[in-house]
């Protein structure tokens, strides 16, 4: 089964005197042998310390990004965040420190590759780091072992994080029970709970509207939504849980969105939905539902696609974010979707449905002196929940010297075939076998003429990576044995095939 795993420590970053802060995030996407790779547990470390950098008062070279870590080197690196700590202390401040793991886990610990980091060990290094607030939040298989021995429960919480200088406290946070697996999505480009952790912080978790994202803030908003997601994507529900030892009172502001350079503003009014991704690589940064307060998410500038996914009717458009300042979501700046695509959580970027296609293909030679055969060709192909089945119609036309023999070859063929489609998150995978005939015909130099039928059949396998909601593009590698008359004997030859051409929905 798929895992991610995130172990942070998050202190607080409201801008209180006497204040240092430090942040690791660290993300590994390999496991243990047996397990599966993960596919965004990296790029989910990076998501965060992005935004704590972005909106958190985390000077950037206080934020540190470890990727693939071996267990030497990640208790290494907690080791050195103990020390800035201790220095931080020594100078009068009080250590607000960030520590964020990506990666696999079991009920034992993180498995890190093939080498593995149990919890008691991790607790011991996370108490290492000396007095100051200290959150460990995990986003992992089985996470919730670590905070079982501190009385995790799981539900949403609330609870007072400590402020004062000198205050002394842990917090733990983890994606999952100690039972359950966490849960990563290809469509959302990350893990669930990751995923709207972060969505939190830059904004979707301000539920008093005071331009700040406290820790209980944050927490509630990832795990209604991470509750709520993984139901929906006809998953086991995933539960993340907590577990707090504290002294003293007061609010952790994670961040300050008064910060943030440029945002997209949503207007007040429960009842709307938005799906906002990078125009560019397509990554789903934001799910937005409205509520009777504005909202604000804040964003690095950049073009958008927002799409608001309900009420009826769908819309989409793009919008320019500026490097300052800010930018409303307005309904009637977005146009009508007529071909929509299918975002159900779980499932593949791409759109379903039906598909008019262009392409061109390159084949080897299937007979001596031939050369490259190469063509165009133009079809139609259905989308079904996991399958494909298409139906094209190839022209080829090129001269042959055949040791002083020439002629002119012409060949019209018509092909069907069927595809089985794995998700792969960002691209959809082709794996079928097409069959077909032709019609290939040889004119010489003399006026004379020869044709006859050929059959072809074989397996093919290829990408379908989306450019746009109503257009994709499509490479595929075919084996093919083509079956004909050859100086009057009937003969078999394969030739491998390559096409690349542009889908456009329909």
């Amino acid at each position: 089964m798929r895992r991610a795993v995130f172990v942070s420590l998050l202190f607080p970053t409201l801008a209180v005197a006497g204040q240092a802060r430090f942040a690791l995030a660290v993300g590994s996407n390999e496991g243990a042998p047996a397990r599966s790779k993960l596919w965004f547990a990296e790029h989910d470390a990076q998501r965060v310390a992005d935004a704590l950098a972005e909106l958190g008062e985390f000077r950037s070279e206080d934020i540190s990004v470890l990727k693939a870590p071996t267990a030497k080197e990640l208790r290494a690196a907690l080791g050195q965040l103990a020390q800035r700590a201790q220095g931080a202390l020594d100078a009068g401040e009080v250590p607000l420190v960030v520590f964020y793991y990506s990666g696999h886990a079991d009920p034992q610990g993180l498995e890190l590759g093939k080498e593995r980091l149990g919890y008691g060990e991790l607790s011991k290094l996370l108490l290492g780091i000396p007095e100051g607030v200290r959150v460990a939040i995990l986003d992992a298989c089985h996470s919730g072992a670590l905070t079982q021995v501190k009385g995790a429960r799981p539900a949403p919480l609330d609870f007072e994080v400590p402020r004062e200088p000198r205050a002394d406290g842990v917090a733990i946070i983890t994606s999952s029970s100690a039972s359950e697996a966490a849960q990563e999505s290809a469509q959302l480009g990350g893990s669930f709970f990751t995923h709207h952790l972060t969505l939190g912080l830059r904004g979707a978790a301000d539920s008093d509207g005071d331009g700040r994202v406290t820790l209980s803030e944050s927490y509630r908003y990832a795990y209604h939504r991470t509750l709520a997601a993984t139901s929906e994507a006809g998953a086991a529900p995933q539960h993340p849980t907590y577990a707090i030892r504290m002294a003293g009172k007061g609010e952790v502001v994670l961040v300050d969105l008064r910060r943030a350079r440029s945002t997209l503003q949503f207007a007040a009014g429960a009842g709307r939905s938005y799906l906002v991704t990078h125009e560019k690589s397509m990554e789903v940064v934001a799910e937005v539902a409205t509520s009777p307060e504005p909202l604000r998410v804040a964003l690095p500038a950049g073009r958008y696609r927002v799409e608001r996914i309900f009420p009826a009717p769908r819309l989409t458009g793009v919008l320019e974010l500026p490097a300052e300042g800010n930018l409303a979501v307005e309904d009637r700046a977005l146009t009508e979707v007529v071909a929509v695509a299918t975002r159900s959580k779980g499932d593949s970027l791409l759109f379903r449905g039906t598909f008019a296609s262009a392409e061109l293909w390159l084949a080897s030679p299937v007979m001596k002196n031939f050369g490259p055969g190469y063509g165009a060709a133009v079809g139609v192909r259905q989308d079904f929940p996991h399958s494909s089945a298409f139906a094209a119609l190839s022209y080829s036309e090129k001269s042959v010297d055949d040791e002083g023999l020439r002629y002119r070859y012409q060949a019209a063929a018509l092909s069907v075939g069927g595809a089985f489609r794995p998700d792969l998150g960002r691209v959809d995978l082709l794996l079928g076998a097409q069959a077909g005939v032709a019609f290939a015909e040889q004119s010489f130099s003399a006026g004379r003429t020869s044709g006859d039928l050929v059959l072809q059949v074989g397996p093919f396998a290829g990408v379908v990576v989306p450019l746009r909601d109503w257009m994709a593009l499509r490479v595929t590698l075919a084996a093919t044995q083509h079956s004909f008359k050859l100086n009057g004997a009937k003969v078999g030859r394969w030739s491998v095939q390559m096409s690349s051409g542009l889908d456009f929905a329909l």
